[in-house]
């Protein structure tokens, strides 16, 4: 998949394909909401998933290049946490808005324009048209820290 990314990336803007793979993204879930047949929905929810892993893949390209490589760590951190505790609550209340509605398809289609009317309000601001900052590889950021240094006695 990384190596599709990378060919992706020669052909789009980053702004292009963070904004364009949500809407597909988007437009995919309402379409796999409004197919019942088991084998486009299949086909439908892996075309999600790819699109899913090239935004995450992008967006940790950009995290990279941004952060200070003594943040790095500390950053993914959070963002592993915060979306690995957020993940149970999505699922809670996917089920909830199924069972109240007992329409799983409806849920699916409400799901899709919202991710389809997230990103668009970004196409016009300046997400994605600044050039984020290239790290220099020769001159390190020192970044210093007031942690207490624990010494373990045997």
């Amino acid at each position: 998949m990384t190596f599709c990314v990378k060919l992706i990336n020669t052909r789009f803007t980053f702004r292009a394909l963070i904004l364009g793979s949500q809407i597909v993204e988007g437009v995919l879930l309402i379409i796999m909401s409004a197919w019942h047949q088991f084998w486009i929905a299949i086909f439908l929810w892996a075309a999600i998933n790819a699109l899913v892993v090239l935004i995450n893949l992008n967006i940790t390209s950009l995290e990279q290049r941004i952060v200070p490589n003594a943040l790095l760590g500390r950053i993914a951190s959070v963002e592993m946490v915060l979306s690995w505790c957020f993940m149970p609550l999505g699922m809670l209340a996917g089920g909830a808005a199924i069972t109240a509605t007992n329409h799983i398809d409806w849920v699916f289609s409400i799901c899709g324009i919202a991710l389809l009317s997230i990103p668009l309000p970004f196409f016009f601001t300046n997400f994605g048209r600044l050039t984020p900052p290239q790290k220099d590889t020769a001159e390190e950021t020192e970044v210093s820290y007031n942690d207490p240094v624990v010494e373990l006695s045997d």
